[in-house]
């Protein structure tokens, strides 16, 4: 999941906060935003179950809180973006994934 979340955000979503700038908060009203804002909800639902599943198959559930899909967000665009702006030369870009992968899931899991 990090690996294709990076080549995502390598193509489209480093550009958001500039389109955000550029568009400016009048255009959140429009109807390309409406179904940007339901397509994130449907991802988001899609990103819960695939880590409920994951963690179910590690013997774990996840953390029952509303801020767990922000926190993974969060995580898998800051990776994202050490990996396409190749910010960790001192480690090959798997040895990070894994990593971080296992970061991650420790710390949305009980």
């Amino acid at each position: 999941m990090i690996s294709e979340f990076a080549r995502h955000w390598a193509r489209v979503g480093r550009l958001t906060t500039t389109w955000r700038d550029i568009e400016g908060m009048a255009g959140s009203d429009r109807e390309s935003m409406r179904e940007l804002h339901a397509s994130v909800a449907v991802f988001n639902s899609a990103l819960i179950r695939a880590l409920t599943e994951s963690a179910a198959a590690e013997g774990n559930r996840l953390i029952d809180d509303p801020a767990l899909v922000h926190v993974v967000l969060s995580g898998l665009k800051g990776l994202s973006d050490t990996i396409v702006i190749n910010v960790a030369k001192e480690i090959t870009p798997e040895h990070f994934v894994n990593f971080s992968a296992r970061v991650l899931a420790r710390s949305i899991t009980q």
